[in-house]
């Protein structure tokens, strides 16, 4: 008799996300998160996403910093763009804050007060798990996307 074998897969998501409400410019927040958060985000060729309900392409703003000493990353991901919504799920932020393989998960709240201190945020807030399959499959995109080499 065949023995059968069950594979279950625990993962951990890669991502760990904090939402923003601001009003400024992604350039602009980009730059007052640097002098918050001693980082150094950086504009990267902009994120497109397809809109099938209207059938439209949209670009997000993307600003990247590399972690040093790891395989880790931090990115700034434009929520709301002219065209619309990246994650209209999410229209309270206009932006995603988002960590790749760091920092630990509790860290996050850190993270978090620090971005709600940073002047021209209005709000931060934690996106734990999003809900939805759609979300996820954007992220991994996104991931794709950030280890591209520019064309």
């Amino acid at each position: 008799m065949a023995k059968k074998l069950k594979l279950e897969v625990d993962h951990d998501p890669e991502f760990r996300i904090i939402g923003l409400s601001s009003t400024l410019k992604s350039y602009k927040l980009a730059f007052r998160i640097n002098q918050s958060l001693q980082t150094n985000l950086k504009r990267i060729r902009d994120f497109t996403s397809h809109t099938a309900s209207i059938d439209q392409t949209i670009k997000h703003t993307v600003f990247l910093h590399a972690v040093k000493d790891s395989s880790g990353f931090i990115c700034l991901l434009q929520n709301r763009s002219q065209e619309g919504f990246l994650i209209p799920l999410y229209r309270q932020a206009d932006y995603f804050f988002m960590f790749y393989e760091f920092p630990r998960e509790e860290q996050i709240p850190e993270y978090t007060q620090k971005l709600k201190k940073t002047n021209g945020i209005l709000t931060a807030f934690p996106i734990d798990n999003p809900p939805a399959k759609n979300v996820g499959r954007i992220f991994q995109d996104l991931e794709i996307h950030i280890m591209e080499k520019p064309e």
